[in-house]
């Protein structure tokens, strides 16, 4: 899981998370585009301006039984 936060203007951040190629969803649904981390664990986060979203693997998130 991934959690980014603003209290500014929507923003990204690139971070490594530790997982290859791994497709991961915003569990707030602000964004609805899903990302998908590169061959180092590493992808671009993004946050809508001035709130908070909660990236989970869409894997973890079928096993919830989660759709977004």
């Amino acid at each position: 899981m991934a959690v980014l936060m603003s209290d500014g203007p929507a923003g990204s951040k690139w971070m490594e998370v530790g997982k290859r190629n791994t497709t991961i969803r915003d569990l707030t649904g602000h964004i609805q585009a899903s990302i998908t981390t590169n061959g180092d664990g590493w992808a671009e986060w993004l946050c809508p301006g001035g709130s908070v979203s909660v990236w989970v693997e869409e894997a973890a998130l079928a096993e919830m039984g989660v759709t977004l």
